[in-house]
C-alpha cells in the first residue's frame, strides 16, 4: 500500500514556472559567458596587431647617435624601409643625426623611414671653377667664412686658380677658406 506522504516526497512536482526560469537562467548564462569569449578573443587580436601597426602604425625607433648600419639594422627588424641621406658635419660622421619621420612617431610597417647621416665636411675640389660656381660650392659645404686673393674685385668669370686649405681637406665649416683667383678676359 501507498502512503501519500511518501510518494509526494519521493517524486516532487515541479512547476511550469520554476522550469522556465531555469531555463532562462541557463540561457543568460550561457549568452553571458559567450559575450565574454568574444570580447576576450577581440580584445588578444587588438592586443597581438596593435604593436605591428594595423592600427596608426608603430613609433619609430630613436635611432639617432647610431651608427647608420645598426639604425638600418634596428629599422628593418622593426617592420620599416631604410633610406639615407648625408649630411655634412665637422665631426660625428657615419652617426644618424635625425630621422624622417621623426623618432616616437607612428608610422606603417613596411613605410621608408630616412635617415641623415653625418659626412665629414671637407673643401670640394672647385679649382678651375669660375669664381660663382666655387662660391656656391663652398656654400653648399657649409662654408660661409670665404676670403679672396689674387684680384682687386671678384668678378664673376674669374677662375679659380688656388684654394686654401687645401681640395679634400676636412675643415670646420666656420673655419675661413681663401680663394686664389686669376680674373680671366671676357
Amino acid at each position: 500500500m501507498h502512503d501519500n506522504n511518501e510518494s509526494a516526497k519521493a517524486a516532487p512536482v515541479q512547476s511550469v514556472t520554476d522550469l522556465l526560469d531555469r531555463y532562462m537562467l541557463r540561457q543568460q548564462v550561457i549568452r553571458g559567458a559567450l559575450t565574454a569569449l568574444v570580447v576576450l578573443c577581440l580584445a588578444g587580436i587588438i592586443f597581438l596587431l596593435l604593436p605591428r601597426g594595423f592600427f596608426g602604425g608603430v613609433p619609430v625607433p630613436d635611432v639617432r647617435g647610431s651608427s647608420a648600419a645598426d639604425a638600418t639594422a634596428i629599422l628593418r627588424n622593426k617592420g620599416f624601409e631604410v633610406a639615407v641621406q648625408n649630411a655634412f658635419v665637422d665631426d660625428s660622421a657615419g652617426l644618424v643625426m635625425a630621422t624622417d619621420p621623426n623618432p616616437d612617431k607612428l608610422q606603417g610597417l613596411g613605410k621608408t623611414v630616412t635617415l641623415t647621416v653625418g659626412e665629414l665636411r671637407y673643401i670640394p675640389p672647385i679649382q678651375g671653377a669660375n669664381y660663382s660656381q666655387a662660391l656656391k660650392k663652398l656654400r653648399e659645404f657649409g662654408y660661409q667664412n670665404v676670403h679672396v686673393t689674387g684680384v682687386d674685385s671678384p668678378s664673376e668669370n674669374d677662375v679659380v686658380v688656388g684654394i686654401e686649405p687645401a681640395a679634400n681637406s676636412t675643415v670646420p665649416k666656420n673655419q675661413p677658406v681663401t680663394l686664389t683667383l686669376k680674373h680671366m678676359a671676357s
